[in-house]
């Protein structure tokens, strides 16, 4: 993770070049480069510094209230937070592959659950179904199929103030407070989903 000195939601486009610099087996070296204001997100001319780095994914991250940041880590199966002082912990285990976290109004942590779907892993054995649940304050399920199907293997999401969570799973789909799976549309192929601060623009 590379951290702005303004603003932590910035991560969230942020996180591509650790990575792919630990895919390649050597990090890469720190490199100058010009931030671009975004209003509202990230201050112009912001410096960059590396606040996590390690061996394992972090994905589907989210800002918590006390300015730090949840991310999934699906092969370890939890949740690990980054604080504010670039401590990270593991805040919830045995998370079922989750792949993506949320946090809602009511301050549930929400997740997309791959299971055993990991291409890395052994899918074609992998009988538990993915879903989309709610793992804390209690664990609840919100959806795992649509119109009788399996969701298959979801990426992100993002809650909304009603209760209900817009994902991804190759298109992109809504689960209202009542747990009814909704398309948005045809041929939608998204990966990463957001809502605007107005929860107008998806």
């Amino acid at each position: 993770f590379v951290r702005p000195n303004l603003i932590v939601g910035a991560l969230l486009f942020s996180i591509v070049a650790p990575l792919a610099a630990q895919r390649g087996g050597q990090p890469q070296g720190a490199r100058e480069v010009t931030i671009t204001a975004i209003p509202g997100v990230v201050a112009a001319n912001s410096r960059w510094l590396l606040a996590w780095q390690g061996t394992n994914n972090a994905d589907g991250i989210v800002g918590t209230d006390d300015g730090g940041l949840l991310f999934a880590q699906e092969q370890p199966n939890r949740i690990s937070k980054l604080d504010v002082n670039d401590a990270v912990s593991v805040v919830i285990e045995d998370t079922h592959g989750t792949g993506a976290v949320a946090i809602d109004a009511k301050g549930r942590v929400l997740a997309v659950q791959r299971t055993c779907t990991d291409p890395g892993g052994q899918p074609a054995q992998c009988a538990e179904p993915t879903r989309v649940a709610v793992l804390t304050p209690e664990r609840k399920l919100l959806a795992d199929s649509f119109e009788g199907k399996p969701l298959g293997r979801p990426n992100d999401l993002v809650a909304d103030k009603k209760g209900g969570v817009y994902f991804t799973v190759g298109g992109a789909y809504y689960v209202n407070a009542a747990g009814r799976v909704t398309s948005l549309g045809e041929n939608i192929r998204a990966n990463g989903i957001m809502l605007s601060p107005d929860e107008r623009v998806l």
